[in-house]
């Protein structure tokens, strides 16, 4: 077993050979570009990560930021409160191969952000996260995605509460209509682009990077299982706290006074 905590690492790393192991990365940074050219990030030219080993592996991030992973199939991934940048959302971020045609191995997401496409074989399990590029998983009739965000198109196992599906069956159901498919297209392109994540800011090294900007749709700041918000900043749990300091601003403010909550960063 390998564990890098804390690590800040420009490069990328590689993996070869055909030996197990278990790779843990924990409060890393996995550069996702390597300078500004032209006002714009320059991508690297290599993975972030790019695991081309033959044999049985497993990889876990925990509260870690890196740019694309390039994973053998054979190798089972599990990603938690982290972000995986590809830059884009019509790149890939995590695949097997750079084109995104050959699938990755079975995934399992938790409070995470990705920006980015994924093509996987299976997904066990994608919770409280956000998938802001189109996520392919080749088995479709085993695992669990629940209270995330895919964009449409994306091809997942059974999906609970999730956005935007969740939002058009309420329209659906609304309107009276047998199914989301009855739908004016009109209506279900809103639904749909309304509820696309907004960020404070998208650039890794901004303060706000991959904050959820105020504007995000309230299904997506309060859309996890427990009313936190989607992605990497789950654990914060900004909703609760925003709700909590209006009670007690209500709870304790003088009679006549009024008091409103104003984001510094």
């Amino acid at each position: 077993d390998v564990t890098l905590d804390g690590l800040l690492i420009a490069q990328g790393i590689q993996i070869t050979g055909t030996a197990n192991i278990t790779l843990t990365l924990r409060h890393c940074t996995l550069a996702p570009w390597l300078d500004l050219e032209s006002g714009a990030p320059r991508p690297l030219t290599q993975p972030a990560l790019h695991w081309q080993a033959n044999g049985d592996g497993h990889l876990s991030l925990d509260r870690t930021i890196t740019g694309r992973l390039l994973i053998h199939p054979s190798v089972q991934i599990a990603i938690q409160d982290s972000i995986v940048d590809a830059l884009a959302d019509d790149q890939i971020a995590l695949a097997a191969s750079a084109d995104g045609v050959q699938a990755a191995g079975l995934i399992k997401i938790a409070c995470t952000t990705v920006l980015g496409q994924l093509h996987v074989s299976a997904m066990e399990l994608v919770e409280n996260s956000i998938l802001t590029g189109v996520a392919i998983s080749d088995r479709t009739q085993t695992g669990c995605v629940r209270f995330s965000y895919l964009p449409p198109g994306s091809r997942a196992p059974r999906r609970y509460r999730c956005q935007p599906d969740l939002a058009l069956a309420e329209k659906a159901r609304e309107l009276e209509l047998n199914s989301v498919e009855n739908l004016p297209a009109s209506e279900r392109s809103a639904i749909q682009t309304r509820l696309i994540p907004q960020f404070t800011s998208r650039r890794y090294s901004y303060p706000g990077y991959c904050q959820l900007s105020q504007r995000c749709a309230v299904e997506i700041q309060q859309g996890a299982d427990d009313e936190a918000e989607m992605g990497a900043f789950h654990d914060l749990f900004q909703p609760q706290r925003k709700t909590n300091l209006r009670v007690r601003l209500d709870e304790y403010l003088r009679f006549g006074l009024e008091a409103g909550v104003t984001y510094v960063t």
